[in-house]
């Protein structure tokens, strides 16, 4: 058991695990400790006496949860899909956790059905969901808007939406509601390029004036000194 408990949300968790009367972590995880969480959550488990993995998600879909598969061999579980075919894991995208559900992902039995059909659809993936709202209605999502500001690849999916395109609309209404008559729209390196480009394109079209410049700020990409860097690191 734990001796010290660790002082944030996983150690939360942990406790939670640690005191559970389920005889299996999933059992627990789906009817005595995920129910209790009050916050927003995408987190893998690793259930050692099983030998298999399991992703949870929070039923309002604030954070992103993806699951993919590389070969035959391997499954991973990730917060943007584009780490997968167009990322540096190079694997297949299988299916998005949903929110409020649990996902079990036992090696020998994906192993196994991959061997049957070799395919890489979401049937190879159980999913329960741990979550059940009062008249079977689930909540409305809550997104995290980081993601779609400032955390996720401009190439990735949040909420069904292109993270770029979603970032270059929201100039573009940020111009419909507060225009400026400026000679020049600068982005801030690198979240803040669709985003001012989308910003520039509506008052390029009122005044008929080009007046976006990517350039006039510029940061060295080798440097780790944004958060968007150390994420697509």
């Amino acid at each position: 058991g734990y001796t010290k408990h660790i002082m944030n949300d996983t150690g939360d968790i942990a406790a939670l695990i640690e005191c559970a009367a389920s005889r299996t972590l999933e059992h627990a995880l789906i009817h005595e400790i995920l129910p209790r969480l009050q916050w927003s959550f995408s987190i893998v488990f690793h259930d050692a006496a099983n030998g298999m993995f399991i992703a949870a998600r929070d039923p309002l879909g604030f954070m992103p949860l993806f699951i993919g598969r590389k070969g035959r061999e391997f499954l991973v579980a990730a917060s943007e899909d584009g780490m997968f075919a167009k990322g540096a894991l190079n694997c297949s995208f299988v299916c998005e956790v949903m929110p409020g559900s649990i996902v079990r992902l036992d090696p020998k039995q994906l192993r196994d059905q991959i061997e049957k059909d070799d395919k890489d659809d979401d049937g190879t993936i159980q999913t329960k969901f741990w979550y059940t709202p009062p008249e079977n209605r689930f909540p409305a999502p809550r997104r995290c808007v980081f993601q779609l500001i400032y955390m996720g690849r401009p190439d990735g999916i949040f909420a069904g939406r292109n993270i770029k395109t979603a970032e270059e609309k929201a100039g573009e209404r940020l111009a419909e509601l507060y225009p400026a008559d400026v000679d020049v729209v600068v982005p801030v390196s690198d979240s803040g390029l669709a985003a001012a480009q989308g910003y520039a394109k509506v008052l390029t079209q009122k005044t008929g004036r080009w007046v976006y410049d990517a350039f006039g700020l510029f940061r060295p990409h080798p440097t780790d000194r944004t958060f968007r860097t150390f994420m697509d690191a």
